[in-house]
């Protein structure tokens, strides 16, 4: 392999590496202050609680809540202002982690916590999408969270989610 290849390779890594460092810090800084101290919060949320699932979290206010049913496995946030913008969180058995992670392809992964439950978080950015798509994972007694989705304030819902009582 040539000199300029490798060069190439490793600014290409030391990029997707700096990219990752950068969500994890916007990230633990936003899910470590209290919810009055949030920079740049959104101007009002709501409140959305799954108590098949036992957690809860916050969205913007003005956006769409989708799901099949109340309890749902999957749920859907979106704005309706900017149809690109929308965040799902997925429940799944706990033994699917290996198969959502490889069809996430995430680049840029780091450790950080959801709701106090270690878990993962990454991103990838297409060229045709000005958002990078992210999503974060873990893994809460026997089942699979995982939130995913382009949005600007994908932070900040991250950051308000939390478990309730032991899942099921």
């Amino acid at each position: 392999m040539n000199f300029r290849k490798l060069s190439i390779i490793i600014v290409v890594i030391l990029l997707l590496a700096a990219a990752g460092v950068i969500l994890e810090r916007q990230f633990m800084r936003v899910n470590n202050q209290p919810s009055g101290q949030r920079s740049q919060p959104v101007a009002a949320l709501e409140s959305y609680e799954n108590g098949r699932f036992s957690y809860r979290l916050q969205y913007p206010s003005s956006w769409v809540l989708e799901a099949a049913r109340q309890d749902s496995d999957i749920v859907t946030f979106s704005n309706p202002n900017d149809l690109s913008e929308e965040i799902t969180v997925s429940v799944v058995d706990a033994k699917m982690e290996a198969v959502i992670k490889k069809s996430l392809q995430l680049q840029g992964e780091s450790p950080v916590l959801l709701g106090g439950v270690p878990a993962t978080i990454g991103f990838k950015q297409e060229q045709s999408d000005s958002r990078p798509f992210q999503a974060v994972y873990a893994v809460n007694g026997k089942r699979l969270y995982y939130l995913m989705g382009r949005s600007d304030h994908f932070v900040e819902v991250v950051g308000s989610f939390q478990f309730f009582d032991n899942p099921r």
